[in-house]
């Protein structure tokens, strides 16, 4: 069972990331480690994404710890601090490499048993050569892999757990069907985070994270489904898990859409605004913009000739043009960090 391991580190330590790559070589063509870091993102993919993505597959997080990593706010406060949240879930575990001389030994850091030996960093006067140092890092992190919490023994069980994973036959709904009722769970989940809008990507992604993780619960309680999830709904339960679902929705609604529709669309256009603002355009700009969306021939003069539909498609839009914006600053800010 080969680890995933997600490798945090600042742009500004490039040279000794890829001497570790070499000296992790052996675990890798053993399939014993997959160590992953933002050089492997392809050009024209969104940075934040794989990142996010690559941050919640991993069961080992290797923060190459200097006074660059502390500095960077994206690598302590966006990547360390999910991989600590992972970590005191028990999904995953936390080995700081020290590469540079730096103080390092502040609380969030220090309580985690640090690689190369004794702490000791890998530029120092400890280590003849870097070599030297990285072949202990290398050492320390084969002996967590075989002996400690990935050991053969905890790997077998996982491999059992997967050969008995359950599998859906013609008793239980199609995939049609379980992709219907996702799509309908993910309305209602659009609902419940609507209010966010405005926030963060990595607010918006963590509250949706959570009303899945509240919605699937109670969906699976309801309908004896908790062990294998919804592949095991019986396919004669489709009719009554759909109707449920969508009274769920109905019920989310009931301060927005179906029974307020006007509170619901002051939502929309406050949320529409104010992704405007943040993008600096002007109202012109914005009314260009939605008419453009709607396809409308010519500029409308304010939000309110929209309807709640056509407003629902601008917000998704403009929140759209946001992410994008964000995404193109952290990225010319790491370059900016990096001397490029």
């Amino acid at each position: 069972m080969t680890i995933q391991a997600f490798i945090s580190y600042s742009h500004k330590d490039a040279e000794l990331l890829t001497q570790l790559h070499e000296h992790l070589s052996a675990l890798q063509r053993q399939h014993l480690l997959d160590a992953w870091t933002d050089r492997e993102i392809h050009a024209g993919g969104v940075i934040d994404e794989h990142v996010s993505e690559r941050l919640e597959q991993a069961r080992l997080y290797l923060l190459l710890v200097s006074s660059a990593f502390i500095q960077s706010d994206y690598c302590f406060e966006k990547e360390f601090t999910r991989a600590c949240e992972r970590q005191q879930a028990g999904e995953a575990i936390i080995v700081p490499i020290i590469i540079r001389e730096c103080d390092w030994r502040i609380p969030a850091l220090r309580r985690f048993k640090a690689l190369p030996e004794d702490g000791k960093p890998v530029m120092s006067r400890h280590w003849h050569t870097a070599d030297e140092a990285f072949a202990n890092v290398a050492a320390g992190l084969r002996d967590l892999i075989e002996h400690g919490p990935f050991s053969k023994a905890k790997r077998q069980k996982a491999d059992k757990a997967v050969k008995e994973k359950f599998i859906p036959d013609e008793r239980h709904v199609t995939e049609e069907q379980r992709a219907e009722l996702r799509k309908i769970a993910e309305e209602v989940v659009d609902r419940l985070t609507a209010w966010a809008a405005t926030e963060s990507d990595d607010v918006v992604k963590k509250k949706k994270g959570r009303n899945f993780g509240i919605v699937w619960s109670q969906f699976n309680e309801h309908f004896n489904t908790v062990e294998h999830g919804l592949s095991s709904l019986p396919r004669e339960k489709f009719d009554e898990a759909k109707n449920w679902l969508q009274q769920y929705r109905a019920s989310k609604n009931k301060n927005f859409k179906r029974t307020n529709p006007q509170k619901y669309r002051n939502t929309l256009t406050k949320t529409i605004y104010t992704l405007a603002g943040k993008l600096g355009w002007t109202d012109s700009q914005l009314y260009a913009f939605a008419s453009e969306k709607v396809e409308y021939a010519t500029p409308i003069n304010g939000l309110s000739d929209l309807g709640n539909n056509q407003l629902e498609l601008v917000r998704d839009r403009i929140r759209y043009e946001h992410t994008k914006k964000t995404v193109k600053t952290k990225q010319a800010k790491a370059r900016r960090e990096n001397g490029g």
